[in-house]
């Protein structure tokens, strides 16, 4: 993981949220992290940057993933 884009945690594990949108305006949202033994990616197809609920949707759904 590219340290310049870590600008999230779950449950103390570096993590890195970002938004993606098109041209046409399609959006997806995505939080990513890893453990020793696992990748983890969840992404919604929303416009996090929007709508800040998506977020943290997504970070409370990672976090609540049990680790490895």
């Amino acid at each position: 993981m590219t340290q310049e884009l870590i600008n999230e945690d779950v449950n103390g594990i570096p993590a890195t949220y970002l938004v993606n949108v098109s041209n046409s305006g399609a959006a997806v949202s995505l939080v990513s992290w890893a453990t020793d033994s696992k990748k983890y990616v969840l992404y919604a197809e929303k416009n996090g940057a929007k709508d800040e609920g998506v977020k943290q949707r997504l970070l409370e759904l990672a976090r609540s993933i049990p680790a490895d």
